[in-house]
């Protein structure tokens, strides 16, 4: 067995799995809320209560990888580790607890494993149309697709957590996201594919699941009308009463307005009126890497 571990501006996650004919078989999930991107934009710094946050969050893991008898881990990190000028200290805690070197990705490679871990997963999408895989994270958004056998990725300075604490108007976002239109322009038809906890919250919610399933999550379509319809419900309720709803974790509900908000603004940019969304993203990627790699 091995095992994937994604450090995100909103949580630390692990996947324990084996790649059987090339796909993720999962054996074991977990996910922490750590909060690694709180306030990164001011300060240029993970802060102290994240680092330790993360810290309790990966000796967590370490002890489910040793009782599962997990052979080996990778171990990544994305949009707050790239912009933090202290990841140099959250390096030394990974490589304290596993005695491995953090790999922080850069928005290319983030998008790039994110489109080969969902990709694979999925059951075949409507129309046979190319999938363009969008990743709504707590730091940062990414759009990855195919054009003639090449992998086009594009990572984006915007996010659940970013966004709550800076928002931003709809016209910035706009001029921000104009590359992801002229990308996509290319490939049609296409279709959207949604990783992140954004859209796999938005999935549970939808179905108000009471307890979350990833198998109601993985393969479900979002459309636009029901994206809009939960944002405006969520955009009209008070931070406690958001905390109540099925299917949204009580830790999410402070930055899933501005979440929801960036996937219905995509959506309406490049006019499509829905998303499929997967359970496998970037991590289900990095196990296939890593696998091939041992």
């Amino acid at each position: 067995m091995l095992a994937a571990i994604d450090l995100g501006t909103n949580s630390a996650r692990l996947l324990i799995g084996k790649v059987e004919n090339g796909k993720v078989k999962t054996v074991q999930q977990h996910r922490k809320i750590t909060r690694m991107g709180a306030g990164i934009r001011e300060e240029g710094l993970i802060n102290r209560a994240a680092l330790d946050s993360t810290a309790s969050a990966l000796e967590e893991f370490q002890q489910i990888m040793v009782a599962l008898g997990v052979a080996d881990v990778t171990v990544i990190a994305t949009s707050a580790a790239r912009r933090a000028s202290n990841r140099d200290e959250l390096a030394r805690i990974v490589r304290g607890i596993f005695h491995r070197e953090l790999r922080v990705l850069d928005g290319r490679e983030e998008a790039r494993l994110s489109y080969e871990g969902a990709v694979g997963t999925l059951p075949r999408l409507p129309g046979d149309l190319v999938p363009a895989v969008l990743d709504i994270g707590g730091g940062s958004v990414e759009i990855c697709t195919k054009f003639q056998e090449d992998i086009q990725a594009l990572s984006f300075e915007i996010g659940a957590v970013r966004n709550t604490e800076t928002p931003i108007s709809d016209e910035i976002m706009g001029s921000l996201l104009l590359p992801m239109v002229e990308m996509l322009e290319q490939v049609r038809p296409f279709t959207l594919v949604g990783v992140g906890g954004t859209v796999t919250t938005l999935a549970a919610m939808d179905q108000k699941l009471a307890v979350y399933d990833w198998k109601r999550i993985h393969g479900y379509r979002l459309y636009r009308n029901q994206v809009k319809a939960m944002f405006n419900l969520l955009n009209s309720l008070s931070l406690d009463q958001r905390k109540c709803l099925p299917g949204l974790e009580p830790g999410r509900a402070d930055i899933i307005v501005a979440g929801t908000g960036i996937l219905l603004f995509i959506m309406d940019i490049l006019k499509t009126e829905a998303i499929t969304v997967s359970e496998a993203d970037l991590l289900h990627g990095a196990l296939m890497e890593l696998n091939d790699s041992n």
